[in-house]
């Protein structure tokens, strides 16, 4: 995904994934990866 790449590589911080998993954890969510089941079939 070049797109996707360059636009994170443009991010000074990048992206804080702690946050997004408490943001998760508080709203109920178990962290099920759902988005990757496809990929691997």
């Amino acid at each position: 995904m070049p797109v996707l790449s360059a636009a994170l590589g443009r991010m000074e911080r990048g992206i804080d994934l702690t946050a997004m998993m408490a943001q998760g954890i508080t709203m109920g969510d178990e962290f099920h990866q759902r988005n990757l089941l496809p990929l691997h079939c």
